[in-house]
């Protein structure tokens, strides 16, 4: 979109429900602005079709509406076609066309990037750049950019990661969005080159601005954390919005947070909600950030049965925190039937793999209904591990045991894998 941005509210709410999966109601906002000839419009109806969404794909239908729009101005247009012109989707392939409406593309404004190459480590950062685009912000620098990056991709892939970083600064130097993304990842790993956060933020951020989709997500992530730059939630709200606009589905968790929290945007709960459950499918963070929001009521009152459905939906896709979380509200019997066996199990589970609220809670559960010793362990893994209410409790612990029971304890904390711990508990 132009830096003003498309003013209709009614495609805003189109864009709103696009993001969010609901492709109903985008067909329907946007297809009476279509009618009426808004270039928006005509190039969100391309992205239905040419992708099947709420509609049957048909590749001639999304070029139609691609054309019009493109002939309106709008650079996304030019550059769809681009692709379709390279690749014969609903039009004959036409190299010349594409090279063509490439350049259209460019000098409306649009930053173009090269594909990923499947050999490339999918996660340097987050993710990997998505493919679909081409190497080159200008027509005159396609070829020799692009065999430049060919060569950087092959000497990272076999194992010179400092010749590839060479390419990659000139390359970034010169303006190209792939190549500014692929030396902040270096950065960021200290690939090839000495581990620099600033160094990495300050790359995302050039690329970001170019219009990487993968950089804006990657720049709002460290913006939430303060990694390399200073925490800055707003901004990087407007970045996670910014790379979903681009298509990379992974920040539409960020943005669902910002309007679940208000930051950076207007506390909105059913968007929120819209938002975060579709990034949840197959998601285990977004399945956690859904159960934890339901738990502290931000959706119509807290609601521990739907917060027990997604923690056990992202325990069960691997997420050690969503197990804690779920054990502790089984023992509970908050949101589900109290069931102390199924909450040691996964305690134990979720401790064994070091998270310190597992271990505290299942070193109580021990402690005040089985065996001391197990639960003087556990508390003083989790004490080692932050958790200062685990020193308290052990400390009450402590002249209650005997010494056997505290000579049990060290030998179940090393058997642990912490022999600090060990140590400490007797």
């Amino acid at each position: 979109f132009p830096a003003d941005g498309p003013s209709d509210a009614t495609f805003g709410e189109g864009l709103d429900a696009y993001l969010g999966g609901d492709y109903d109601t985008a067909i329907r906002r946007w297809e009476n602005l279509a009618d009426k000839g808004n270039p928006f419009a005509e190039l969100g109806m391309g992205w239905l079709y040419e992708d099947g969404r709420g509609v049957t794909a048909d590749a001639a239908i999304a070029v139609a509406f691609y054309r019009v729009a493109a002939n309106q101005g709008v650079a996304e247009a030019h550059y769809r076609l681009s692709e379709m012109y390279r690749d014969g989707r609903g039009v004959t392939a036409d190299a010349g066309e594409a090279r063509r409406r490439l350049g259209a593309a460019v000098n409306a404004g649009l930053a173009l990037d090269p594909p990923a190459l499947p050999a490339v480590p999918a996660t340097l950062i987050d993710i990997a750049a998505p493919g679909g685009g081409w190497w080159a912000r200008t027509l005159g620098a396609f070829d020799r950019d692009g065999a430049a990056l060919n060569r950087a991709y092959a000497a990272f892939r076999a194992g010179d990661a400092k010749a590839a970083v060479e390419i990659w600064r000139r390359l970034a130097e010169r303006g190209m969005v792939t190549a500014q993304f692929a030396l902040a990842r270096a950065y960021a790993e200290g690939r090839g080159v000495a581990a620099d956060p600033e160094q990495a933020v300050e790359w995302l951020q050039q690329a970001a601005t170019g219009g990487h989709g993968p950089a804006m997500y990657n720049l709002a992530v460290r913006l939430v954390l303060g990694l390399g730059v200073e925490a800055a939630p707003e901004d990087a709200t407007r970045w996670f919005e910014r790379a979903l606009a681009r298509g990379v589905a992974e920040a539409r968790l960020g943005v669902g947070l910002a309007y679940a929290k208000g930051v950076g945007a207007k506390v909105d709960p059913a968007r929120a909600q819209a938002l975060i459950a579709v990034a949840a499918d197959g998601d285990a963070i977004a399945q956690y950030s859904l159960a934890v929001l339901h738990a502290e009521g931000l959706f119509d009152g807290a609601d521990p049965a739907m917060a027990v459905v997604h923690f056990d939906r992202a325990a069960a896709a691997g997420s050690t925190a969503a197990a804690a979380a779920l054990g502790a509200l089984t023992a509970a019997g908050r949101g589900t039937a109290q069931d102390l066996e199924a909450a040691t199990e996964l305690l134990t589970s979720a401790a064994q793999a070091g998270n310190s609220q597992a271990q505290y809670n299942l070193g109580v559960l021990q402690a005040y209904g089985g065996d001391g010793a197990t639960g003087f362990a556990w508390l003083t893994l989790a004490a080692d591990n932050g958790e200062r209410r685990a020193e308290r409790l052990r400390s009450l612990m402590q002249p209650r045991l005997s010494t056997d029971d505290l000579a049990r304890a060290a030998s179940l904390a090393a058997g642990l894998g912490q022999p600090q711990a060990a140590e400490k508990a007797l």
